[in-house]
């Protein structure tokens, strides 16, 4: 008696091999209009201007924050008479801020005085 035949079980991923291939084709197609295309250099940097204007990411704007968080926090230490404990910085990352542990913690301990709560809090 023969053996019954091999029957091929279809491939379950068949449908990656097509769209695979449709979105090469739709990237080739929107690379060749970018290609063709001609950049209108004044009217692109007026728009990318009024964007970043518009959701805040001028760096006129966001030094200024910056520099607005640095006075709020000085002038808040001021008011808590704690502006040797505490020193405030502006640099590439944004707002420095330390504070000295003589008047945040119990010496030896690693618990927090109430000073220390406040300022925190504040």
């Amino acid at each position: 008696m023969p053996p019954p035949p091999i029957t091929e079980e279809p491939d379950e991923e068949e449908w990656l091999v097509t769209y695979a291939d449709a979105i090469t084709l739709l990237m080739a197609f929107f690379v060749m209009l970018v290609s063709f295309s001609k950049i209108d250099l004044p009217m692109f940097e007026a728009v990318m201007a009024g964007i970043s204007e518009e959701i805040g990411l001028g760096k006129d704007s966001a030094q200024s924050i910056t520099q607005q968080t640095v006075t709020a926090i000085e002038s808040a230490a001021f008011e808590m008479s704690m502006e040797q404990e505490i020193e405030v910085q502006k640099d590439d990352k944004g707002v420095v801020i330390e504070m000295g542990s003589k008047s945040f913690f119990k010496p030896g301990t690693a618990q927090i005085t109430d000073v220390g709560l406040g300022v925190i809090g504040s």
